[in-house]
């Protein structure tokens, strides 16, 4: 699995077949980390008449349907920081294609989306120490409009891990689905 953090990092968490299909959806991908340019959302008018797409990664998350599906635009694809990709060079009736393909799968498009604001560790699905699912948890809450802050973080115990370096309010689990409220 592929995550892109904030401070505009990629990390390989595995090897497989969606390191296979990143590479072949144009993604530069290599293992450890690798720096990311910047990054903007929505749609990317070019003097050339051609579109650039800006995409937000849900949690940082790039899932392997997600890299299947950039692979089959073939349109260059880069990733950025702040947890954002640009498909780039698209046509505009393709660019509406993508637009209403790849939401639905959970790319953001919209830089108005509080799903942009919203981070978390890995959470109990992952972590043996994790109080919660946290990740389910952001989801649900930005989905809801309950966040608040520029910036909120959800964490499933005292660790902390995956924090913004950027001011942030963050939501720290007690127990399932149970949060304290910090900063």
């Amino acid at each position: 699995r592929l995550h892109l953090t904030d401070a505009g990092r990629l990390r390989l968490y595995s090897r497989g077949p969606l390191l296979d299909a990143a590479r072949s959806a144009g993604i530069p991908v290599d293992p450890g980390e690798l720096a990311a340019p910047a990054g903007e959302i929505g749609w990317l008018a070019q003097e050339d008449g051609l579109v650039h797409l800006g995409a937000g990664l849900p949690l940082g998350v790039l899932t392997s349907r997600m890299a299947r599906m950039l692979d089959v635009i073939e349109a260059p694809v880069t990733l950025c920081r702040d947890r954002v990709l640009r498909i780039e060079g698209l046509s505009e009736s393709i660019a509406e294609q993508v637009v209403r393909v790849l939401a639905p799968q959970g790319l953001i498009f919209d830089v108005n989306s509080p799903l942009r604001t919203v981070s978390a560790c890995v959470g109990a699905a992952q972590c043996s120490l994790a109080l919660s699912d946290v990740r389910g948890d952001a989801l649900q809450a930005a989905a809801s409009g309950a966040l608040v802050s520029e910036r909120t973080h959800f964490v499933g115990c005292a660790h902390r891990c995956g924090a913004p370096a950027r001011p942030h309010t963050e939501y720290l689990a007690t127990g399932d689905g149970e949060y304290e409220v910090v900063g």
